[in-house]
Protein backbone atom coordinates (compact mmCIF):
# COMPACT_ATOMS: atom_id res chain seq x y z
CA UNK A 1 0.00 0.00 0.00
CA UNK A 2 2.69 2.67 0.68
CA UNK A 3 4.21 2.40 -3.21
CA UNK A 4 1.19 3.11 -4.11
CA UNK A 5 0.11 6.31 -1.92
CA UNK A 6 0.96 8.74 -4.32
CA UNK A 7 3.15 6.71 -7.84
CA UNK A 8 0.01 4.55 -8.67
CA UNK A 9 -2.46 7.63 -9.17
CA UNK A 10 0.48 9.58 -11.06
CA UNK A 11 1.10 6.28 -13.40
CA UNK A 12 -2.61 6.33 -14.07
CA UNK A 13 -3.20 9.96 -14.44
CA UNK A 14 -5.53 10.34 -11.09
CA UNK A 15 -2.89 12.57 -9.59
CA UNK A 16 -3.86 15.32 -11.89
CA UNK A 17 -7.37 15.21 -11.28
CA UNK A 18 -6.54 14.83 -6.96
CA UNK A 19 -4.22 18.12 -7.55
CA UNK A 20 -6.29 19.79 -9.98
CA UNK A 21 -8.76 21.01 -7.16
CA UNK A 22 -8.02 22.55 -3.54
CA UNK A 23 -5.90 19.71 -2.09
CA UNK A 24 -2.31 20.35 -1.50
CA UNK A 25 0.22 17.63 -2.10
CA UNK A 26 1.19 17.95 1.19
CA UNK A 27 -2.48 17.42 2.49
CA UNK A 28 -2.83 14.68 0.47
CA UNK A 29 0.33 12.75 1.45
CA UNK A 30 -0.24 13.62 4.77
CA UNK A 31 -4.00 12.17 4.46
CA UNK A 32 -2.46 8.91 3.02
CA UNK A 33 0.13 8.23 4.85
CA UNK A 34 -2.37 8.29 7.95
CA UNK A 35 -4.69 5.93 5.80
CA UNK A 36 -1.41 3.82 6.04
CA UNK A 37 -0.97 4.19 10.17
CA UNK A 38 -4.47 2.93 10.63
CA UNK A 39 -4.08 -0.06 7.95
CA UNK A 40 -1.18 -1.17 10.26
CA UNK A 41 -2.95 -0.38 13.26
CA UNK A 42 -5.77 -2.96 11.55
CA UNK A 43 -3.36 -5.32 11.01
CA UNK A 44 -1.72 -5.27 14.60
CA UNK A 45 -5.63 -5.68 16.13
CA UNK A 46 -6.25 -8.56 13.53
CA UNK A 47 -3.00 -10.21 14.24
CA UNK A 48 -3.70 -9.79 17.88
CA UNK A 49 -7.06 -11.29 18.09
CA UNK A 50 -5.72 -14.71 15.74
CA UNK A 51 -3.24 -14.81 18.29
CA UNK A 52 -5.61 -14.42 21.52
CA UNK A 53 -7.72 -17.16 19.51
CA UNK A 54 -5.01 -19.46 19.41
CA UNK A 55 -3.37 -18.51 23.30
CA UNK A 56 -6.83 -19.45 24.46
CA UNK A 57 -7.27 -22.66 22.73
CA UNK A 58 -4.34 -24.16 22.99
CA UNK A 59 -3.58 -22.89 26.53
CA UNK A 60 -0.27 -21.76 25.36
CA UNK A 61 -0.24 -19.14 28.68
CA UNK A 62 0.85 -16.11 27.50
CA UNK A 63 -0.03 -12.81 28.78
CA UNK A 64 -2.60 -10.65 26.71
CA UNK A 65 -0.89 -7.85 27.57
CA UNK A 66 2.76 -8.95 26.27
CA UNK A 67 0.93 -10.13 22.56
CA UNK A 68 -0.72 -7.38 22.34
CA UNK A 69 2.35 -4.68 22.44
CA UNK A 70 4.14 -7.37 20.53
CA UNK A 71 1.69 -7.12 17.90
CA UNK A 72 1.53 -3.58 18.40
CA UNK A 73 5.21 -3.39 17.11
CA UNK A 74 4.66 -5.40 14.33
CA UNK A 75 1.96 -2.38 13.23
CA UNK A 76 5.16 -0.46 13.93
CA UNK A 77 7.41 -2.42 11.65
CA UNK A 78 4.99 -2.88 8.72
CA UNK A 79 4.34 0.94 8.81
CA UNK A 80 8.33 1.76 8.82
CA UNK A 81 8.05 -0.88 5.62
CA UNK A 82 5.50 1.13 4.39
CA UNK A 83 6.74 4.38 4.46
CA UNK A 84 10.12 3.61 2.90
CA UNK A 85 7.66 2.36 0.25
CA UNK A 86 5.95 5.51 0.53
CA UNK A 87 9.38 7.34 -0.33
CA UNK A 88 10.24 5.51 -2.99
CA UNK A 89 7.27 6.05 -4.58
CA UNK A 90 6.99 9.89 -4.14
CA UNK A 91 10.59 9.99 -5.91
CA UNK A 92 10.35 7.56 -8.50
CA UNK A 93 6.22 8.46 -9.20
CA UNK A 94 6.34 4.57 -10.18
CA UNK A 95 4.52 2.14 -7.81
CA UNK A 96 6.19 -1.07 -9.02
CA UNK A 97 9.79 0.18 -8.96
CA UNK A 98 8.92 1.61 -5.67
CA UNK A 99 7.44 -1.75 -3.61
CA UNK A 100 10.28 -3.41 -5.70
CA UNK A 101 12.99 -1.19 -4.65
CA UNK A 102 10.96 -1.57 -0.16
CA UNK A 103 11.08 -5.46 -0.97
CA UNK A 104 14.93 -5.92 -1.76
CA UNK A 105 15.81 -3.45 1.10
CA UNK A 106 13.57 -5.07 3.45
CA UNK A 107 15.16 -8.45 2.15
CA UNK A 108 18.47 -7.08 2.88
CA UNK A 109 18.09 -5.53 6.04
CA UNK A 110 16.41 -9.20 7.43
CA UNK A 111 19.37 -10.75 6.29
CA UNK A 112 21.56 -7.81 8.09
CA UNK A 113 19.30 -8.94 11.67
CA UNK A 114 19.42 -12.90 10.67
CA UNK A 115 23.41 -12.82 10.06
CA UNK A 116 25.23 -12.19 12.89
CA UNK A 117 24.17 -15.08 14.55
CA UNK A 118 25.31 -16.88 11.79
CA UNK A 119 28.93 -15.12 11.30
CA UNK A 120 30.84 -14.22 13.29
CA UNK A 121 32.29 -10.32 13.04
CA UNK A 122 28.80 -9.00 11.73
CA UNK A 123 27.24 -7.92 14.44
CA UNK A 124 27.64 -4.65 13.39
CA UNK A 125 24.81 -5.39 11.09
CA UNK A 126 22.58 -6.04 13.64
CA UNK A 127 21.56 -2.56 14.42
CA UNK A 128 21.15 -0.96 10.93
CA UNK A 129 17.85 -3.50 10.31
CA UNK A 130 14.41 -2.90 11.58
CA UNK A 131 13.87 -5.96 12.30
CA UNK A 132 16.69 -5.71 15.03
CA UNK A 133 14.11 -3.01 16.45
CA UNK A 134 11.02 -5.29 16.27
CA UNK A 135 11.88 -8.86 17.71
CA UNK A 136 15.66 -8.00 19.34
CA UNK A 137 14.41 -7.94 23.01
CA UNK A 138 12.05 -11.21 22.48
CA UNK A 139 8.77 -9.30 22.60
CA UNK A 140 6.89 -12.37 23.02
CA UNK A 141 9.03 -13.45 26.40
CA UNK A 142 10.12 -9.96 27.82
CA UNK A 143 7.43 -7.37 26.40
CA UNK A 144 8.41 -4.61 23.81
CA UNK A 145 11.43 -2.38 24.50
CA UNK A 146 9.90 0.90 24.94
CA UNK A 147 13.26 2.35 23.38
CA UNK A 148 13.09 -0.21 20.27
CA UNK A 149 9.11 0.62 19.39
CA UNK A 150 10.47 4.60 19.71
CA UNK A 151 12.82 3.94 17.18
CA UNK A 152 10.67 2.17 14.59
CA UNK A 153 8.31 4.78 15.26
CA UNK A 154 11.05 7.63 14.75
CA UNK A 155 12.20 5.94 11.81
CA UNK A 156 8.77 5.89 9.92
CA UNK A 157 8.27 9.26 11.12
CA UNK A 158 11.70 10.31 9.13
CA UNK A 159 10.67 8.11 6.09
CA UNK A 160 7.50 9.93 5.99
CA UNK A 161 9.13 13.58 6.17
CA UNK A 162 11.59 12.80 3.57
CA UNK A 163 8.78 11.22 1.09
CA UNK A 164 6.84 14.12 2.06
CA UNK A 165 9.52 16.87 1.45
CA UNK A 166 10.84 15.24 -1.97
CA UNK A 167 6.55 14.42 -3.11
CA UNK A 168 6.60 18.25 -2.65
CA UNK A 169 9.67 19.42 -4.37
CA UNK A 170 9.71 16.75 -7.81
CA UNK A 171 8.28 17.68 -10.86
CA UNK A 172 5.26 15.43 -11.25
CA UNK A 173 5.01 15.69 -15.02
CA UNK A 174 1.27 16.07 -14.88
Amino acid sequence: FGSELTALDEENGGLALLLAGPLSRRRLLLERLAALLVGCAALAVFVFALLALWNAAFLAGLSYGVLAAACANLGLLAFFFGALAAFFGCHSGRAHLSRDLAIALMALLFLANLLPGFISGASALRPISPFHYYAGADPLINGVDLADALILAGGALVLGLAALLRFNRRDLGI
